[in-house]
């Protein structure tokens, strides 16, 4: 990773979201407890963490234990190093900020919960805080606020967005610098749903997509993309794949093709390329795409929209 930055999603929520209020604090934290900050630390020396924090009088009060989970995630979150990012949402905008100071506590401090929970914290550098509009930023850092589950969640398939936004000061800079890539190079940034999000692109201006019932991506598990030629009625069917290499089609995928008879058309975006495609399965790779963003009229058009140049 560059400069060996990582870059963690920090969401504050316990039943409210906090995130607002403890980054206008300069602040971002967890809770998972009635424990403090100092209990973490002697936490760290014991055989079992969440046992020792489990058994604090504090936290027996509350009635239930702190799981080996639990005490994970607050780990992570107290291992954050200082070069790396913190990203947090809300106000429709995305918030990155660096930390410094160990991890915090306050038995007065105001996000400390009803019930007694503790708010774990630790402060952001004032000098490094910068927000994105996201109704500025391409569509594509949408995904951004969305990625992970977990409170501490860092950054994997999105990484290259956020560390975008790391390296902007501000939206224009982020649409400057995105300007400045050669297209196959933002087109590598993109996680799989980019690169899906591509493939229906393609679909509906070259072929007449349209939907018949099943969302895009994740419903089935063979093809990522099912509906309809809006020009001729035909069933239209794609699977995409983001890997860097050339990649096989699968036995499910070459069934289901043969399943849907020789009236339909079948697709494969295959990013890397294809090593045994079956008659009949078009194939389009990274190349077979920039030359339609590139040298085709609906494609130009499109790649404006992908790239958030409305102009």
């Amino acid at each position: 990773m560059p400069n060996g930055e990582r870059y963690w999603r920090i969401r504050m929520r316990a039943g409210h979201d906090y995130s607002q209020r403890a980054w206008c604090r300069g602040e971002v934290g967890v809770w998972y407890g009635a424990w403090s900050a100092d209990d973490f630390r002697q936490a760290l020396h014991e055989p079992d963490p969440a046992a020792y924090l489990s058994s604090l009088p504090a936290q027996r009060a509350l009635g239930w234990d702190v799981s080996a989970g639990f005490f994970r995630t607050v780990k992570r979150f107290a291992d954050i190093a200082p070069n790396d990012w913190v990203v947090c949402y809300f106000d429709g905008a995305i918030h990155l900020g660096r930390l410094t100071e160990p991890l915090c506590s306050d038995p007065d401090h105001p996000l400390n919960l009803p019930d007694r929970q503790v708010f774990k914290y630790r402060r952001l550098r004032h000098d490094s805080i910068k927000s994105f509009r996201l109704r500025h930023l391409p569509d594509p850092f949408r995904i951004v606020p969305q990625a992970g589950r977990g409170n501490v969640h860092e950054f994997n398939t999105t990484y290259n967005l956020v560390r975008i936004l790391a390296e902007s000061e501000n939206e224009e800079d982020v649409a400057r610098r995105i300007g400045a890539m050669p297209l196959r190079e933002w087109l590598d940034v993109l996680g799989p749903e980019g690169w899906e999000s591509l493939a229906l692109g393609y679909l509906i201006l070259e072929d007449g997509f349209v939907p018949t019932g099943l969302t895009i991506g994740g419903t089935l598990a063979v093809f990522d993309i099912v509906g309809r030629s809006r020009t001729d009625n035909a069933h239209i069917i794609a699977q995409c794949k983001k890997a860097p290499h050339a990649v096989p089609v699968g036995d499910d995928v070459r069934a289901a093709f043969r399943d849907y008879g020789d009236g339909a058309r079948g697709y494969f975006f295959a990013y890397g390329g294809c090593v045994d495609a079956p008659q009949g399965l078009r194939v389009l790779t990274r190349d077979d795409m920039v030359g339609w963003l590139q040298k085709t009229e609906r494609g130009q058009w499109y790649m404006r929209m992908f790239l958030g140049r409305e102009e």
